[in-house]
This record gives structure tokens, sequence and C-alpha cells, in this order.
């Protein structure tokens, strides 16, 4: 595993860098946060648990799944995930797992039991199910995590997470957005901005960020660490760092999988 170098407190890593198009060397989005002994994830794009046993990530040690939206390339691992779970070797040994997502998840995971019948089921040992409203203003603590929300300019209910450590440092993932004020506030002072960069500057959708937007969000939230990831092929033909520093002077990683950051 690849790492920048930092004193570690709360290691974070890129699970998946890609998108729903498949290549080679990027998985689909998700992140992995372990911070005093707990581990965390936040979206479970598919092969996201492959990719967690790669990284030396064990299931047993899971204590919450933070998705950001319900596009598939974002939760498509939560059915596997379900099944894992059932599975008796984790169900006598991991702790009890917070699932979170946006407003629709319950809805969302009564769907996939009816699609995939008790192989999508929660497990009978304790399983929360939380559905996060931006609007609230709420504050969700779990474990030694403080988390809380923003909504995203993407799809109908999508949120970004701003995630403090138990030494206060924070991080900030946005999952898939456009340029929104919100993020930016939320992104204040971050220590690390993960940031989407799906396509270039010379041919943007809307919904997404660019290089030069991600930037702009970055700079204008005080971000001290700019990380890009959810990477389009039309992305990755352009140079990237150079459109996104026409707008952000900071420190700035273009993200891979498996990459390791240490705040």
């Amino acid at each position: 595993m690849k790492a920048v170098d930092h004193h570690p407190m709360m290691d974070i890593i890129l699970l998946g860098t890609g998108t729903a198009l498949p290549l080679s060397d990027r998985a689909s989005p998700a992140i992995a946060v372990r911070d005093a002994g707990h581990l965390f994830c936040f979206d479970l794009g598919p092969g996201t648990l492959r990719q967690m046993a790669r990284a030396g990530l064990p299931l047993t040690s899971l204590l919450g799944v933070f998705l950001t939206h319900f596009h598939p390339d974002h939760c498509a691992d939560l059915v596997p995930l379900l099944f894992a779970l059932r599975n008796p070797v984790f169900v006598a040994s991991r702790p009890h797992l917070v699932l979170a997502g946006p407003p629709g998840l319950v809805d969302l995971l009564s769907c996939l039991q009816a699609a995939y019948g008790g192989c999508a089921s929660r497990p009978n040992d304790p399983v929360s199910v939380k559905e996060i409203h931006p609007e609230n203003e709420e504050v969700v603590h779990i474990g030694p995590l403080e988390i809380t929300v923003a909504g995203t300019r993407h799809s109908a209910h999508g949120i970004s997470y701003r995630i403090r450590s138990s030494d206060g440092k924070a991080l900030v993932y946005s999952g898939d957005t456009d340029y929104s004020d919100q993020i930016v506030r939320l992104a204040h002072d971050a220590d690390i901005l993960i940031l989407e960069c799906s396509f270039p500057d010379q041919s943007p959708v809307p919904g997404h960020l660019t290089p030069s937007l991600a930037g702009r969000i970055a700079e204008q939230s005080g971000a001290r660490h700019l990380v890009l990831t959810h990477f389009y092929p039309e992305c990755l033909k352009t140079d990237i760092a150079r459109d996104c520093r026409q707008a952000y002077s900071g420190m700035l990683t273009l993200g891979s999988d498996l990459l390791l950051l240490r705040i």
C-alpha cells in the first residue's frame, strides 16, 4: 500500500478511485477510515469488499458504513456485505454495525430484501440503519468519530460527509456533487478534502466536478490537502493537476487505488 507521509493518527485508504466504467487499475468509489482501532467505510461501490481484503481491512472490524447516494457505482456492494455478515464467522466476532445514508436507505434495503430474500436481509445480530437528513444539521457520533453532513448537487438525496477524528482532525468526503456553497462550508479548514473529479474542464457534466471546480472548492474552503478521485476516462486523458492548479494552491494528490493517507 502506498503512503503519503504524515504522523499517523487517522488512516484513510482510497479503496476505489474510479467510476461506473470498469478500469483495470481503478475500482468503483469507496474509502475506508481507520481511527482508534475502529474501521468505517464511506460508499460501497462494486468490488469494495475485495478491495478491503487487498488492503488488509477485515470485515470483523467494520463499525460503520456511510453511503453518499444510491447510484450503483457507490452502493452496489451493499448486497455482498449483508450476505457476508450472515456468515457464522462474522456473526460471532464482529461488533455492532451502523449502516447510514441519505433518506431512502430504509426503502432501498426493503427492495433489496424483496429481490434477494434472506441473502440481503439484515442479520439477526445487531445492525442499526440510520437515515441522515442534512437539513436537520444532525451530528452523528459513532465510535471515536463525529460526523456532520451537507447536501450535494447530484442526486435527489445525496450527502457529503465531514468526519472529525478522535484527535480533532477533519476529513471531508464529497461523494458525487457539482460545485456547491454547502460543500465549501462543510470543508472549511479540512485537513484532508476528498473530492470527486469526474470530467475534464473542457467537457463538464452537470452534477459532477471538473479539476478547476474541485480546486475552487478547496481554495475557498481553506482545505490543507486536496485529494481528487472518481475519474472518468475522459478526465484521465487530461492534465488534471494543471487544471486544478488554476484555482488551488495547497497540497494536491491525485488519488489512486489503495493509496493510504494519514492525518
